[in-house]
């Protein structure tokens, strides 16, 4: 049983539309002094639930498995705390591309070229396992405190080794900047979404943005069914890395390459794979150089307030648009504005509690690398592959389930020819 007692929590370091993360400390004696980051999601809607259940489920799968990526954070812990959940994870080095973009600008084709191989090899293994990403943007990618990536943020994320069926589309997965046209069309999900937000982030590495953002953000989206980009540089780029563009950014999804066919493109000719997935090659930057990295730099305020801090396990989630909200109480002390999970409202909406409490059934959960060989007997606790089943018990009856009409990556791609 894990509780918020089993971390000390340091620093704030991000925050999302249902989330907030910090970084924090073990106090627990299994891995005393451990640092990870720990993401709390408070369930304000229905479309929070299912993201909340949708990552941790996903990270389960990824996390258990021997082989796992060192390129995707790792799941340690989950718990909730006020009928919350609570995610503990991998910790970075609390800086992400975009910050890196925002403090160097458009970075050197072989300097992006490192980093898209990484990132790369992450999709390759999370496709293995029949997971699609669908979020690839640079705050997604973390730079951990080697300059190596990592790949967060699942809540958008696809799982069609246990699903059923492909999502309704009830809740738009992903950024619209990044997404690809058949996401954003509601046609179709398959891993060949990952290739063009991949592509897309390439491009906002050398060049920036592949358009301009619509006034209206749900314009976004229309935007993104055409499936429509310009790179500024485009012309002054070598054939190989615009024949690499014009691949990946195909709208026509069937024709687009997958993630193995990608490293394959004589854009890569001269990668050495096994090196990149052992993390052998130099990353251009190392977070500790970057000023960004600094906290009165990166914050417009302090990271480490103790309001800030204990809101890490209140019961509301704390208001930060770029700076905290405070109010001042009339004994003259400040309190954080903070936001409260309205269950009577979500029960309107068809999300009773009593659903809510079901779909967190057996969500606690610790990694295995914490738990010896005699509790792992005494709790008779399956192998690896079995450990990263659906948390509800559904796992089994879907996995025979594979929906092959709706699986568009099994139909063999149209790849022009190379240059």
């Amino acid at each position: 049983m894990v509780e918020p007692k089993d971390f000390e929590i340091t620093k704030f370091i991000g925050n999302g539309c249902y989330s907030t993360i910090y970084d924090a400390v073990s106090t627990n004696e299994r891995d005393r002094g451990a640092k990870y980051a720990l993401k709390r999601i408070f369930i304000l809607n229905a479309s929070a639930l299912i993201r909340a259940i949708q990552e941790q489920r996903t990270l389960i799968h990824i996390s258990m498995e021997p082989d796992r990526s060192p390129f995707l954070t790792t799941l340690y812990y989950s718990f909730r705390v006020h009928r919350s959940p609570v995610l503990v994870m991998t910790k970075g080095s609390g800086v992400d591309l975009c910050d890196l973009l925002f403090e160097y600008g458009c970075l050197e084709i072989s300097e992006a070229q490192f980093y898209i191989c990484e990132v790369i090899c992450g999709l390759e293994y999370l496709h293995s396992k029949e997971i699609i990403h669908l979020d690839i943007k640079p705050e997604n990618i973390l730079l951990a405190d080697t300059g190596h990536i990592l790949i967060t943020d699942f809540d958008s994320s696809y799982d069609r080794y246990r699903r059923l069926r492909v999502p309704l589309f009830k809740d738009d997965p992903g950024t619209p900047l990044y997404m690809a046209p058949e996401v954003a069309k509601k046609v179709a999900i398959s891993s060949k979404a990952d290739v063009w937000s991949m592509a897309v982030l390439m491009a906002a590495m050398i060049s920036g943005p592949i358009r301009e953002l619509a006034p209206i953000y749900t314009d976004d989206y229309k935007l993104a069914e055409k499936g429509e980009w310009c790179i500024k540089v485009f012309d002054s780029l070598e054939p190989s890395l615009q024949f690499f563009f014009c691949c990946c950014l195909q709208v026509n999804f069937e024709v687009r390459p997958s993630i193995e066919e990608v490293k394959d493109l004589s854009f890569f000719s001269d990668i050495k794979w096994d090196e990149v997935a052992a993390r052998k090659m130099q990353p251009p930057y190392q977070p500790s150089d970057l000023e960004i990295s600094k906290d009165k730099v990166k914050f417009k305020f302090n990271p480490r307030d103790p309001l800030i801090l204990q809101s890490a396990f209140g019961e509301g989630m704390p208001v930060i648009w770029r700076t905290p909200q405070y109010i001042l109480r009339k004994d003259r002390k400040r309190s954080l504005v903070t936001l409260f999970s309205n269950y009577e409202r979500l029960d309107e909406t068809g999300v009773p509690l009593r659903k809510i409490e079901k779909c967190f059934t057996n969500f606690d959960f610790i990694h295995a690398d914490f738990v010896d060989a005699e509790i792992k007997s005494w709790l008779n606790i399956s192998p690896p592959a079995a450990q990263s089943a659906d948390a509800s018990g559904t796992a089994k009856r879907e996995l025979e389930e594979a929906e092959t009409s709706s699986r568009p990556d099994n139909k063999r791609p149209r790849v022009p020819t190379d240059p």
